[in-house]
């Protein structure tokens, strides 16, 4: 019970390591109390460097302080390997969120189509970064039949889930995930629909063009609309030209030069006196050399 005779002892048996010690010292170390010989116990096991200490090293997770989590977490850092991912995988179902998110880091690293089911289990939980990183994951595993159930995750209340859920849409690399990007482009969010466009035009899909003229008729951020008009400009519609012929008068300069450039790559010679118009008369110089 003595502390003192505790650390001797730990400091014996890290000079004079003997493997046939090591489930009393995983014992210790989930009945353990106090930090400083929890501490002491995993300078001990970084001597064996024994993964069997990975399950003791998961629990210390659950009750320790924040340094002697650091030194767990350094231990298990050298001991997760692919060989022991089914450990980590099954410790995602564990109550505590410190052990979720460290098991959901090694899986991180070792994104077999194996974790999968785990994977699944977490998009489920109620902690938005672990919810976060298993989106994430699902695109990085890139399994088509998960496209529906990240699908969902696009009508998350959190910002930052629905950027991962189009992002990881994006890296499973099948068309038929524009049809979420498309419903984003009615997002609250700039950034969400600044990633949504990305995907429109990682598939060229010219489907999309009405969801984005209705979008450009309410949208108030510039940057967003500046990323529409050049999105538009890239399907090459001449439909589209009155679109831009209304939008070169915008107040925002970066939206009236997006549309200069628009009209001049369809090559429409009626568009000419206006340019000239605009590189004589508009005050913002940047609109005034894509004029030109």
């Amino acid at each position: 019970k003595d502390i003192e005779i505790k650390l001797a002892v730990l400091t014996v048996l890290r000079n004079i390591p003997d493997s046939n010690v090591l489930p009393e010292l995983h014992k210790l170390l989930e009945a353990e109390k106090d930090s400083g010989i929890k501490s002491s116990i995993i300078s001990v096991l970084k001597v064996f460097n024994d993964d069997s200490s990975i399950p003791s090293l998961l629990y210390t997770l659950k009750n320790a302080d924040e340094l002697t989590v650091m030194d767990a977490e350094e231990l298990l850092d050298k001991l997760a390997s692919e060989k022991k991912l089914t450990v980590f995988c099954e410790a995602i179902k564990d109550n505590n969120l410190r052990v979720k998110s460290y098991a959901m880091k090694v899986m991180k690293r070792f994104p077999l189509g194996t974790t999968l089911p785990y994977v699944l289990i977490a998009i489920n939980d109620k902690d938005i970064f672990l919810r976060k990183d298993a989106i994430e994951m699902l695109g990085v595993i890139g399994e088509k039949s998960t496209i529906d159930l990240i699908g969902k995750a696009i009508k998350d209340s959190n910002e930052e889930i629905r950027i991962a859920a189009i992002k990881s849409l994006a890296q499973i690399g099948d068309p038929s995930v524009t049809k979420y990007a498309a419903q984003l482009l009615r997002d609250k969010s700039a950034n969400v629909k600044l990633e949504a466009m990305k995907v429109l035009d990682q598939y060229g899909d010219k489907d999309s063009v009405n969801f984005i003229i209705k979008m450009l008729r309410s949208e108030q951020d510039p940057i967003v609309r500046e990323s529409a008009i050049m999105l538009l400009q890239k399907f090459g519609s001449k439909d589209l030209v009155p679109i831009f012929l209304r939008l070169v008068k915008d107040v925002e300069p970066a939206v009236r030069r997006a549309s200069v450039i628009a009209l001049g790559d369809f090559g429409d010679s009626n568009v000419v006196p206006l340019l000239h118009d605009i590189m004589n008369n508009d005050f913002a110089t940047e609109v005034k050399l894509a004029a030109m």
